[in-house]
């Protein structure tokens, strides 16, 4: 387990010393947050509740999903396809560890770095704008909202992982990630809160993932699920993280064996 964890200091290291990209990426944080509480006053004026939300609760969404965002991890598939196409990747499987979990602790170590000035810049934001804010209505909320937010964390590093394994395949994925990247920021509610988009796609996101990644975590914060919907958001979380692990496992042992046959 240790050398697990130094993966995560190496990476955060590493990443330390890109502090003007990270403080670049936190003043874009902040000016996306402003931008849709400018958007969002003009909207509220005309009512006082727009579909359930709150002028208070939607500007408390986007802070959210913009600090959730800079949590989730979409580098995995991007950095295995870079050690398959190169090759590296054989050094990984010489060596006494399991690639999966290399992956996993070090996107937990690049990412943490990498978003640690947004996370501060946007939580500022509950400090200097208060009345612009919602904050979670008891420690039971925030409490389930961690906990799930770590399930979608790992379902979103599954859905990377996955998608980098395509590469065992192709040499050419970074179309499909990049169309990945996008469906899930749209899906998952993190541009718009799904329940503003027309019925027909709302029903195309209940059956999906994604909207464990945004919408139902904020929901989760705010208060605004009931018990047994609560239970079934963990209850969907735990299956898709499974299948998902399921999935990951599948392709990877059948790619390494296809990367093997190669001779890579």
């Amino acid at each position: 387990m240790r050398k697990y964890l130094r993966f995560i200091i190496v990476a955060f290291n590493v990443q330390m010393i890109y502090r003007g990209s990270m403080m670049l990426r936190g003043v874009r944080d902040v000016a996306s947050v402003l931008f849709f509480v400018i958007l969002w006053s003009a909207l509220f004026k005309e009512q006082s509740v727009i579909k359930g939300f709150t002028f208070n609760a939607m500007v408390t969404y986007y802070i959210l999903t913009k600090i959730i965002d800079q949590i989730y991890s979409y580098e995995p598939s991007r950095l295995m396809t870079r050690d398959i196409l190169t090759g590296d990747l054989s050094n990984y499987l010489t060596k006494p560890m399991k690639y999966f979990a290399y992956m996993m602790f070090l996107s937990i170590g690049r990412r943490f770095a990498r978003s640690f000035m947004s996370i501060v810049l946007v939580i500022l934001a509950f400090v200097f704008i208060p009345q612009y804010v919602f904050v979670s209505p008891n420690a039971s909320s925030f409490l389930f909202f961690c906990l799930s937010g770590f399930l979608s964390w790992l379902l979103l590093f599954e859905c990377a992982f996955l998608l980098g394994t395509l590469s065992f395949w192709s040499s050419e994925t970074s179309g499909i990630q990049t169309a990945f990247d996008q469906l899930v920021l749209v899906l998952g509610g993190s541009w718009v809160p799904l329940n503003l988009f027309p019925e027909a796609v709302t029903k195309i996101t209940s059956i999906l993932p994604f909207k464990y990644l945004y919408y139902n975590l904020v929901l989760v914060y705010q208060g605004k699920l009931s018990n047994n919907e609560l239970v079934w958001q963990f209850a969907m979380q735990f299956f898709w993280v499974a299948v998902l692990f399921l999935c990951c496992y599948l392709s990877w042992k059948r790619g390494v064996k296809t990367y093997a046959s190669f001779g890579k």
